[in-house]
């Protein structure tokens, strides 16, 4: 799917091959679309621990319930032994995310082959501890 064709859908899921999921938001993300997306992130956090939400198409999100979404989905990829990464903010969607710290708490790059290559790193390193885990006899 073209760049263009992907931006005239508010949401689009790419499920790569080595796990790892990308979410692409676009245009306006409003609260009337929080239960599409959130529904969509809990699918997508019951089948992967790793998460990239690709903001680079989207033009504006509502500050409450946008912030709110991206912190659960965070928190429920932590529990998870997973990790969540955003990618992509510009214009006001970068100032508000910057206004609020959110970058203090959930790890951001300007592009998506950035991101890919620190979750794959994360991948890697989770991979190594969970595997000593079982090598050393504990239950995972």
């Amino acid at each position: 799917m073209s760049k263009k064709e992907a931006s005239t859908e508010p949401m689009h899921i790419a499920y790569r091959p080595d796990g790892i999921i990308i979410l692409s938001l676009n245009g306006v993300f409003s609260p009337d679309q929080d239960s599409d997306v959130m529904n969509s992130i809990e699918e997508v956090i019951d089948e992967s621990r790793f998460l990239i939400i690709d903001l680079s198409n989207a033009t504006s999100i509502d500050p409450k319930s946008g912030m709110a979404l991206v912190l659960m989905a965070g928190k429920d990829l932590l529990a998870r032994g997973g990790s969540l990464v955003l990618c992509g903010t510009h214009g006001k969607v970068r100032t508000m995310f910057d206004m609020v710290g959110m970058f203090h708490v959930i790890t951001h790059f300007d592009t998506l082959e950035k991101a890919l290559e620190h979750v794959w790193e994360s991948k890697a390193y989770i991979h190594r501890f969970d595997s000593s885990i079982v090598s050393n006899g504990y239950a995972v």
